[in-house]
């Protein structure tokens, strides 16, 4: 392969005629020489052209045309292996041919004036000399934009005369084209115009409170000029656009706002003839509006936990929107009502309950004020009370061969009720206190003696939550033996020996009686008791309950209540009265001591005619 640093020597001769380029260089010495390629373009390094010229050491390029072209050659062996380019030589061509005339020819010729046309090979200047003679003596100014088609027009001439005329264009280079002479005759004179222009489409456009614009057409070009005032003597006039035209359009400004304008249009053809149209009137629109609705009676009402509707009122009509949120910096806004209205109502939901709310109103009137009241705060109301009351410590005391008192406690202020009967339908009740209360207490009379009585308590909390008891039991005394009126029996029963066995949950008080009466227990962990064991009725003299349910390692206060077949009170003597209390150990039956037996000294306290409640001293 040949090497690309080889040295090529090329120079330009001188040109046989202007488009040729003569190239000739020194042989290379490769004995596998074999040709050379000669590289043009009208770039620097940028061939276009590539010619193989074989063995020969001269070349001539021909058919170029003006500008600068570059030229460089390379070398090639057997194998087909090729040089690099060699130094680069470049030779410019010079324009010396004018540009082709054609197509020369006049147009649009009136009794004044006349359009000149022509095109040119390549692009050049244009220029056309006239007159009445071939020595011509008018020329037009010369336009020296450089372009292939051109066009002038001859203007002042002579009705009904012939004219001479050639045209000349000069290309980049300076080659100056000159056309053969040709003529055109101008034509008659047009008859005199003496008819104005027709006005038509008269209209007042765009009125707005201080300006209006008048538009209207005619039927041939004319000017465009308009007379205004609040009267038909008019008084003020636009100025007067002399643009030839048939559509036409002034600006009126400077207008009154809600005023009627009168007002009339004048057009003026080319021949001077003046057209004006009728009268018409407008009437401007009232002024802008730039005040902002006012907003009063802004309220919030229907509020709820989770809601409020916000009202208020505008002195115009307008739009409704509510921002609101926890802080002045609001946070959330209601959908605009686009409604233009005077009273307005937003619904605020999906509030959080028992929290203070900021809001404020926004009002938008017709003429796109804004209104946007102060701040206001509004409160939700706490989450609605769904939890029943809870019931505690019923019990029945006070119990008789008739009667009972149940009493109970609710952990929050209620109404109290029972109901209650033999079975557990119950199917009695009594009057509803709607008195709301935390304590409880209502009397059951009528009862059926030595009967085992179900009831259940009912209490209602002032948000219409209703609790209800368990089922619960009491049994009613046996009913009074009938005596005489000389019975001698007044001595209530002498209690002795209480004794008591717990476990965890449980315990069985145990006691005597010096007669045959029955058995009852009342219990609870305050000497208010609270609860009481079922009534035996059976007539003993050993008596023993049971105690269920009870908590572990809590203290337990009771007292026995024993009555006897008569049932009448007694008053007995003495006080020191004191009461048993135990307490429930973490111990089985087995390890638990027996407390509290064999009492001796026992007194007793008449709290009924049927009952005799006692306390045993320890």
């Amino acid at each position: 392969m040949l090497a690309t640093a080889m040295i090529l020597t090329l120079f330009c001769g001188g040109a046989a005629w202007a488009a040729d380029a003569i190239l000739s260089w020194s042989p290379n010495l490769e004995s596998d020489l074999a040709g050379y390629r000669v590289h043009y373009g009208t770039a620097s390094r940028s061939y276009t052209t590539v010619i193989d010229v074989g063995l020969a050491t001269t070349y001539t390029v021909t058919g170029l045309g003006p500008g600068t072209y570059y030229f460089a050659l390379t070398a090639y062996n057997r194998t087909g292996a090729e040089s690099g380019f060699s130094s680069e030589v470049s030779k410019v061509i010079a324009d010396t041919v004018s540009p082709v005339i054609s197509s020369v020819a006049a147009g649009s010729i009136t009794s004044s004036s006349a359009t000149i046309t022509w095109t040119t090979s390549e692009p050049a200047t244009s220029l056309v000399e006239y007159g009445t003679s071939t020595a011509y003596g008018l020329q037009t100014t010369e336009n020296s934009v450089l372009a292939g088609s051109h066009q002038h027009l001859l203007t002042g001439l002579q009705a009904s005369t012939l004219y001479h005329y050639r045209v000349l264009s000069r290309d980049a280079a300076g080659n100056v084209s000159v056309s053969a002479d040709r003529t055109l005759t101008t034509s008659a004179p047009a008859p005199a115009d003496t008819t104005p222009p027709t006005i038509s489409a008269v209209a007042a456009v765009t009125v707005t409170s201080g300006s209006a614009t008048i538009a209207w057409t005619t039927n041939e070009a004319a000017t465009t000029q308009v007379q205004y005032g609040t009267t038909t003597a008019y008084g003020s006039t636009t100025s007067l656009n002399s643009t030839l035209l048939t559509t036409h359009s002034q600006a009126l400004s400077g207008l009154a706002a809600s005023t009627t304008y009168n007002f009339r249009v004048l057009s003026r053809d080319a021949a001077g003839n003046l057209a004006t149209s009728g009268n018409f009137t407008f009437r401007t629109l009232a002024a802008a509006d730039t005040t902002r609705p006012t907003i009063s009676s802004v309220a919030a009402t229907n509020v709820t936990s989770t809601g409020a509707t916000v009202t208020w009122t505008t002195n115009e009509a307008a739009t409704t929107q509510v921002q609101y949120g926890t802080t002045t910096a609001y946070g959330s806004t209601t959908s605009l009502n686009s409604t233009l209205l005077t009273a307005h109502s937003q619904s605020l939901t999906g509030l959080t309950a028992a929290t203070l709310y900021h809001y404020r109103v926004l009002s938008r009137d017709a003429a796109d004020n804004l209104a946007t009241s102060a701040d206001f705060t509004v409160t939700t109301l706490p989450a609605p009370d769904t939890t029943p009351p809870t019931i505690s410590a019923v019990a029945a005391t006070n119990v008789t061969s008739s009667s009972a008192t149940i009493t109970w406690a609710t952990n929050e202020a209620a109404t109290t009720q029972v109901t209650y009967g033999t079975t557990t339908t119950y199917g009695s009740s009594t009057p509803l206190n709607s008195t709301l209360v935390t304590a409880h207490s209502q009397n059951l009379s009528g009862l059926a003696a030595a009967t085992v009585y179900h009831f259940r308590v009912v209490s209602r909390d002032a948000a219409g939550n209703q609790a209800i008891s368990g089922d619960i039991t009491l049994t009613t005394l046996a009913a009074e033996p009938a005596t005489d009126s000389s019975s001698s029996d007044t001595t209530a029963p002498i209690i002795s020996r209480i004794n008591v066995r717990a476990t965890t949950t449980s315990a069985q008080i145990g006691w005597r009686t010096n007669e045959a009466a029955t058995s009852v227990v009342e219990y609870g962990t305050t000497t208010a008791y609270g609860s009481s064991s079922a009534m035996d009725a059976t007539l003993v003299q050993r008596h023993r309950q049971s105690l269920n349910g009870l908590t572990p390692t809590t203290t337990y206060h009771f007292r026995v209540r024993s009555i006897d077949a008569v049932g009448k009170p007694h008053d007995v003597a003495g006080s020191n009265l004191q009461h048993v209390e135990w307490q429930v150990d973490d111990f089985t039956a087995a390890t638990v001591p027996v407390t509290y037996a064999r009492q001796t000294a026992v007194q007793c306290e008449c709290v009924g005619r049927s009952s005799c409640a006692w306390f045993a001293a320890r």
